[in-house]
């Protein structure tokens, strides 16, 4: 399918890293988790050739996932590991892929439901079902049941907000901003994210601490920062692939700015959410007990962990790369 994003040359476009006003951390293991996380994805079918291995072993997930869960134990953090390389390939897979057709994205999204809620899988099994099948498992195995049914919730909204992204990539018109935003809370699965911090990194905590309505709205402010520091970090890579993609510095540029400018509005906005979210911080701090901050703290690991991630670690935002990631149809 043809590209359909109005840019311009993308030769001459930067990507302004993006400075987090606190420090990260990262997990010692974080070797240990990269070679059982390699080791989990082939078992089940999730590497589908050697230049597909490539890109995985160049995106350093487990890096990702120890930033962010940087107080977590082995076993946790191996299936945090799991769990994200397949959110991330999945992803890549069925949601991203414009040669499949919106049925098939479909049906694979209703199978991957089917695990959630029945713990049971197709009789033809679709790319990632046999893997969440085994990671809803050891979700029960090793969570307290509220963070379980909290965790696969988020990731039940991710696979509905998923479906409504397949139909807004079958229409040419640009959607509006305010409609984006919408879907990208719940498609980017930064829910599903931090839903796991309190588990792994420090201690769980109810769920009215984590429904509170100040809790509630650091949650869409951290979702905000990495949803949309993400759409910056691939602004260039999904302005060249096949389709009707759009993402926020997109969205920018089809409303008559260039994408440079849409960039820059789009990294003005994450600066406004972390201001939003220190100021928040700050409040709570006065009257919360010690789960509720170390719950606040998790909230900042999931933030300084992406964006370190993107500044130390991976490649999967590289212009080296970009060409194939972009449009990796013939070669994956």
């Amino acid at each position: 399918m043809k590209n359909t994003n109005p840019v311009e040359n993308l030769a001459g476009i930067t990507i302004p890293a993006i400075t987090i006003p606190w420090p990260g951390a990262i997990s010692p293991l974080v070797e240990d988790i990269e070679t059982g996380m390699l080791q989990w994805a082939a078992e089940f079918g999730l590497i589908v050739n050697p230049t597909h291995a490539a890109r995985i072993r160049r995106s350093k997930f487990a890096w990702f996932v120890a930033r962010s869960y940087p107080n977590a134990d082995i076993t946790l953090l191996q299936m945090a590991a799991d769990y994200g390389i397949w959110l991330f390939l999945v992803d890549d897979m069925l949601i991203d892929r414009m040669e499949m057709s919106p049925q098939e994205r479909v049906t694979s999204l209703s199978a991957l439901l089917d695990i959630l809620d029945l713990e049971k899988a197709g009789q033809h099994p679709v790319y990632g079902e046999l893997a969440l099948l085994d990671l809803c498992r050891r979700f029960r195995k090793n969570m307290n049941t509220t963070s379980c049914n909290r965790m696969m919730q988020a990731i039940r909204l991710w696979a509905a907000a998923a479906g409504l992204q397949i139909l807004d990539h079958e229409r040419a018109e640009t959607p509006a901003l305010s409609t984006y935003v919408t879907i990208r809370r719940y498609i980017g699965a930064v829910e599903t994210t931090i839903s796991l911090n309190d588990v792994l990194n420090y201690k769980p905590v109810t769920d009215a601490v984590y429904n509170s309505p100040e809790v509630y709205q650091l949650r869409l402010i951290v979702n905000n920062v990495i949803a949309w520091g993400n759409d910056v970090h691939s602004a260039i890579i999904e302005a060249q692939q096949p389709g009707h993609f759009r993402n926020m510095p997109l969205i920018y540029a089809s409303q008559g700015h260039t994408l440079q400018e849409g960039i820059t509005f789009t990294v003005d906005n994450v600066y406004q959410e972390i201001a939003r979210f220190s100021e928040i911080e700050a409040s709570i701090s006065t009257h919360a007990d010690e789960a509720l901050l170390n719950l606040i703290q998790g909230f900042k690991d999931c933030i300084s962990g992406y964006y370190n991630w993107v500044l130390l670690d991976t490649q999967r935002y590289s212009k080296e790369h970009m060409a194939m990631d972009a449009n990796d149809s013939k070669s994956i």
